[in-house]
């Protein structure tokens, strides 16, 4: 019954832009994207972002499952960067049992123009992932994520870590700098650094671009 309220919800509308009215908010959270003269499957907008202007997949990733990719790229972060990272494998335990992964209507594709990162006309993008939060102050147990499960169903272990990763990060910036943010702009490049070969020759950059980990729900 949760979940056919939730999809009428969705259906009329109510998580077509972020709020924070009421005593909860609702976010953007993470997208995917698929582009013309590429595999016609999603992709984590992070990552294609990245791999579009540069970026190398990390190789020590390849034959790994979705699980095996978060840990490893996680164990990365807290070499190069322990105080971030330092808490991560706990928060994505937190973050999968406040999950939920769900049939959403068949509608939210846009055009690239919103991300102006991708090649111009050639690209889709999909919001597939929601972040809600239940009470008019952050506490645990108050989060909730919901992913697209026609989305979600398609996507590669290396793109489902990185959704995955996006929204931890997500949820961390919002309770680091205790407000609400409309979009998670600044956590995409963050998300394709981390994944990619490049990661490490630059660690005083990197680290920044990272939320701190004190605390996650």
């Amino acid at each position: 019954m949760k979940h056919v309220l939730l999809i009428l919800c969705l259906s009329m509308g109510l998580f077509a832009q972020a709020q924070n009215k009421g005593g909860f908010d609702v976010g953007n959270g993470g997208i995917v994207a698929k582009c013309q003269g590429m595999p016609d499957r999603w992709r984590s907008l992070d990552l294609l972002e990245g791999e579009l202007h540069g970026r190398k997949p990390w190789s020590a990733l390849k034959g790994l499952n979705g699980d095996q990719i978060l840990e490893k790229v996680i164990q990365r972060g807290k070499k190069f960067c322990p105080d971030k990272f330092a808490n991560y494998s706990n928060f994505v335990n937190v973050l999968k049992k406040s999950s939920h992964v769900l049939d959403w209507p068949k509608k939210g594709l846009i055009t690239q123009d919103y991300h102006a990162q991708l090649p111009k006309g050639q690209c889709l993008t999909k919001q597939a992932v929601y972040q809600w939060r239940d009470g008019a102050t952050y506490g645990p147990g108050q989060s909730r994520f919901y992913f697209d499960q026609n989305v979600w169903k398609s996507l590669e272990g290396l793109d489902r870590a990185a959704l995955i990763l996006h929204e931890l990060m997500y949820r961390l910036y919002i309770i680091d700098q205790n407000r609400y943010q409309a979009n998670s702009d600044a956590i995409r490049p963050g998300i394709a650094f981390l994944f990619s070969e490049d990661f490490g020759d630059r660690v005083d950059v990197a680290c920044d671009v990272f939320p701190q980990d004190e605390i996650f729900y």
